[in-house]
């Protein structure tokens, strides 16, 4: 699996490279405007102001304050600078004490702490400075900073006989939440100051978990300022559309853009042969794998249908390579070429959730803008259950929030594409909780085309084949998974060798496939339940077991997901440990992976 994982990368890469390549020279025949660069009569009023010199808008007693001087990408030492203001909705302790939470932050080889804070709501206004190890150009990281929220607490080792005078303690970190954010998203925004989403365990002992998503507060910018890359125009790539098309097009981005210049307007984009399409011709209903249908018929919950689209379309696995970096190579496959690929970028996994939706006969929109932590490739799937309900889903997390939520990660709307048009946000406000969708309001949305074409044939197959995950290959994968798992917690752990309780791993592996198995989350994740199963079982130990769910990217990061855990970090010699993954396939390889760890220590000691 994990060979047909660096395959299919690597083969979505080379054609993203292979394009740039080719086009990459000025092959397209030259026009008049492209020869000859005409300079714009001067008017009476640009003299007038050529000979005074610009208004100086500043005043003594109300300066502005002067934009910071960026640099180019020939630097010196390049430092990646993180302030971590606050966090809300983190897990607290069931037993009622205070939480004494801290941030860790990681890039590359650089690690940096904040200082413990108190409270459900930890506010630390922090700076952290981390090391970038570049070369000349700063487009080929592909690393990302990784950010993770801890509760820290002071917990009894058992006492020794031969030291009557002496207190052993140890400092346990127990994993809350955590979040990615792409060193290209940073390099390209130049700067990101707002609320990001983090990721929680599915379930974990002696904690209650919120209604409400986790977010932590924070900014992350670079020092010194640099000057993002310009982005590619693709001025060289052959058109695919009649010229009467092209021509709209290429009107319809330079009136927009000349009006809200930050927002990101799409008129064409480029497919898989380097020509640039409407994207319109990428939307047509396509019928999701049997058991969505099945969740949207039987269950008879718009919104669970939804939410299990969006995880599916999530597990499958994202480009990473540096010709991904935003405005190098934005190419849209077809939704066949991107399960036969078997990964892709944050467009084309919208495009997939969209079709899929539109075949259960929801009215279903596609949204491009920047969003957090995609940046500049940000693409949403606007839904309408009903005239009250409307729901923004992320193809690239999973999440699935309402249009109206002010911490929604979609920061600005720019362009919404439908099957029959394509519509630029003209409207003063970009967050979609302060916007109107009614893309009849020519006031508010300015449209590509004047009238719906309902004549745009469709570049997408009519309907996709859907294969099963061989059973061996799931039993091999999940065996590996666990030896890989074992072996590194062992080389991780510094003080004894770990003991493993085969009860209590068949005791977590029934919790995870029943939580696969159920539609009601929050009652199968509830402390109670976790406590009163494993407590079945297990009723002679004190048990701290935590489980999270992830897309089966590879081993590598499967690894360091449950080493971020830092339950193998436990100095008492008399500490058993526990781990199962479960494996839950879905189609075409598209696999998503449930990991339970968990620490048991005899009530007696």
């Amino acid at each position: 699996m994990d060979a047909m994982r660096r395959i299919g990368n690597r083969y979505a890469s080379l054609i993203r490279t292979h394009l740039v390549e080719q086009f990459s020279k000025d092959k397209r025949h030259k026009t008049h405007a492209d020869v000859i660069k005409e300079v714009s009569l001067p008017t009476s009023f640009g003299g007038f102001g050529d000979l005074f010199g610009p208004a100086d808008l500043s005043r003594k007693l109300k300066p502005m304050r002067t934009p910071a001087s960026r640099v180019n990408t020939a630097v010196g030492k390049l430092r990646l600078v993180v302030n971590i203001q606050s966090a809300a909705n983190l897990p607290e302790r069931i037993d009622k004490t205070a939480s004494t939470v801290f941030v860790e932050c990681k890039f590359q080889n650089s690690t940096g702490l904040t200082l413990a804070v108190a409270g459900k709501s930890p506010n630390w206004q922090e700076t952290l400075t981390l090391d970038v190890v570049a070369g000349a150009d700063l487009r080929t990281i592909i690393d990302s900073l990784e950010v993770n929220v801890y509760d820290q607490k002071v917990n009894k080792l058992p006492s020794d006989d031969r030291e009557p005078n002496s207190i052993h303690e140890q400092m346990e970190k127990t994993w809350l939440a955590s979040l990615s954010v792409p060193f290209s998203t940073i390099y390209s925004l130049g700067k990101i100051d707002g609320i990001l989403i983090a990721k929680r365990p599915l379930f974990l002992t002696g904690y209650k978990f919120p209604h409400q998503s986790s977010y932590i507060k924070m900014m992350i910018t670079l020092d010194p300022p640099l000057t993002p890359p310009a982005g590619n125009l693709y001025a060289n790539f052959l058109p695919g559309e009649p010229e009467s098309i092209m021509l709209d097009a290429k009107r319809f981005e330079s009136r927009v853009r000349a009006q809200f210049p930050e927002r990101r307007i799409i008129g064409l984009v480029n497919d898989a042969n380097g020509k640039r399409i409407l994207p319109c011709r990428y939307l047509r209903p396509i019928k999701p794998p049997y058991v969505v249908q099945e969740v949207f018929t039987n269950v008879g919950s718009n919104q669970k249908a939804i939410e299990l689209a969006a995880h599916m379309v999530s597990c499958i696995p994202f480009v990473t390579d540096p010709i991904m970096f935003p405005g190098v190579s934005d190419l849209w496959t077809t939704t066949e070429q991107l399960l036969t690929i078997g990964c892709g970028d944050e467009e084309e996994h919208a495009i997939l959730l969209a079709c899929w939706l539109m075949s259960l006969q929801l009215p279903t929109v596609l949204i491009l803008g920047h969003s957090l932590p995609e940046g500049a490739k940000g693409a949403f799937v606007l839904v309408q259950i009903n005239s009250h309900l409307h729901l923004l889903a992320n193809a690239s997390d999973g999440n699935v929030y309402a249009i109206d939520d002010p911490l929604c990660p979609l920061m600005t709307v720019g362009t919404v594409v439908t099957a029959e048009n394509v519509f630029a946000n003209i409207q003063k406000t970009a967050h979609p909780c302060l916007m109107d969708f009614d893309l009849k309001n020519k006031s508010n949305w300015d449209p590509l085309f004047q009238a719906n074409r309902f004549d745009l044939a469709t570049i997408q197959p009519s309907e996709l084949t859907y294969t099963a995950v061989n059973e061996d290959i799931l039993v091999e994968l999940r065996t590996n998974l666990e030896r890989e798992i074992k072996l590194r917690f062992d080389e991780a752990r510094q003080y004894a060798i770990p003991q493993w309780n085969l009860m209590a791993s068949r005791a977590l592996r029934e919790i995870l496939v029943d939580m696969d198995n159920t539609t009601d989350i929050a009652t199968a994740t509830s402390p109670e339940n976790i406590e009163y199963r494993l407590g079945q079982v297990l009723g002679a130990y004190k048990i701290k077991a935590v489980a999270f769910r992830c897309p089966f990217v590879s081993r590598e990061k499967l690894v360091a997901d449950v080493l971020r855990t830092n339950l193998h970090i436990n100095s008492n010699r008399q500490t058993q440990f526990a781990l199962c993954v479960h494996v839950q396939p879905f189609v075409n390889s598209i696999i998503s992976c449930c990991v339970g760890v968990a620490t048991l220590l005899p009530k007696h000691v």
